[in-house]
C-alpha cells in the first residue's frame, strides 16, 4: 500500500469517529435544550418537575408539560420519584392530558397517606421516566 493512500485512510478513520462522537455529544445536549437531562449519551432518561400530588395522581407542573414526552410516558412505563415523601419506583397506571394534549397528571400505586390532596412538593421534586421498551 502506498504511503498516501495509507495516510487517507488514517484520516477518513479519524474523521469518521470524531464525527459519530460529535453527533452523540450533540444529540445529548439537543436533548437538554428540549427540557429532558440528557440522560446519558443515548437520551434514556426525561426528568420532570412534580406537581400536585392529587388522589393518586402526581402532576408535572406546566413549565414541564412540553417536555412531557411519549416515548418514556406511556402506560405501564416505571418511572421513579425523587424529593418527596413519596420517593420510589412506580408504574405508569393512567396518564391524564390537559386541554392542549400534554400530558398533566400520571396514576400509580402511590401511598394513599400522601397522595390525596398534597402540593407540599410542587416544584420542588423531581419525576425521572427511562425510555419505554416492551
Amino acid at each position: 500500500m502506498e504511503k498516501s493512500s495509507r495516510n487517507a485512510i488514517i484520516i477518513s478513520s479519524v474523521l469518521l469517529v470524531g464525527g459519530l462522537i460529535y453527533y452523540f455529544v450533540g444529540k445529548r445536549k439537543g436533548k437538554k435544550a428540549d427540557g429532558g437531562n440528557g440522560g446519558g449519551l443515548f437520551g434514556n432518561k426525561l426528568t420532570l418537575t412534580t406537581g400536585t400530588c392529587i388522589y393518586g395522581k402526581v402532576g408535572i407542573i406546566e413549565s414541564d408539560r412540553k417536555k412531557s414526552n411519549d416515548d418514556f410516558i406511556k402506560e405501564g412505563a416505571e418511572f421513579e420519584v425523587k424529593g418527596t415523601n413519596f420517593d420510589g419506583k412506580y408504574k405508569v397506571e393512567t396518564i391524564y392530558r390537559d386541554n392542549n394534549g400534554l400530558i398533566d397528571y400520571v396514576s400509580s400505586d402511590f401511598p394513599s397517606n400522601v397522595c390525596l390532596i398534597n402540593k407540599e412538593f410542587d416544584g420542588k421534586g423531581k419525576i425521572i421516566f427511562k425510555k419505554y421498551r416492551r
